[in-house]
């Protein structure tokens, strides 16, 4: 059966109405191909006919499309081979990741470790009185001094290190003050030393 050059217009406009939002590329090749896939077939001129004809030979990359539908390009992106960069690249790259990674636990480990050790030291400082009794309020605010300096310094992400070396010097400071009033020694001026505390 042949189709008047009307009847075709009408039935291409169709066509192309049902296929969007893809679209055919108006060419007289692809006209050729769908036509001897219908006749293949022994199928009419339809717009039913022609969809499934192109539905049928979509991914034999034999049409050209202006816009390609969507399950044809769903399976480009996934058949495509992935771009690969330089390998000697990407495995440097992937090891750097991987140092910073490990040194960044590395650093998180040291300073849990240091958090613990200067929480433990703080809350070892017994300082004693004249008669050699334990000076537990000396000892309360003392400690809590001690703490809100680690927490200042914390919060300003100080090394944990320092900040435990600094609350050592300082213990040790406090026993030394502790010693000279036992034995009657002047007191000696430090805050010039210790200006954070």
């Amino acid at each position: 059966m042949s189709l008047s050059p009307e009847q075709q217009a009408t039935l291409i406009a169709e066509f192309q109405t049902a296929l969007l939002p893809a679209r055919l590329a108006d060419t007289n090749a692809n006209g050729v191909v769908i036509a001897a896939a219908l006749n293949k077939r022994g199928l009419s001129f339809s717009v039913e006919n022609l969809i499934h004809v192109v539905n049928e030979i979509l991914f034999s990359d034999v049409l050209t499309w202006s816009v390609k539908p969507v399950k044809l390009l769903a399976q480009e992106r996934h058949e495509k081979p992935a771009k690969i960069d330089n390998p000697l690249k990407l495995e440097a790259e992937r090891e750097a990741k991987i140092k910073a990674v490990e040194a960044a636990d590395a650093l998180g480990k040291k300073n849990v470790k240091f958090e613990k050790l200067t929480l433990v030291l703080i809350d070892s400082y017994a300082p004693r009185d004249k008669r050699g009794n334990k000076a537990y309020r000396k000892q309360s605010d003392e400690q809590t001094r001690l703490r809100a300096y680690v927490d200042r310094e914390i919060a300003r992400n100080a090394d944990r290190e320092s900040i435990y070396q600094m609350v050592e010097k300082e213990i040790a400071r406090l026993y030394k003050e502790e010693e000279r009033e036992h034995t009657g020694a002047p007191k000696v001026q430090t805050d010039a030393i210790y200006p954070n505390w």
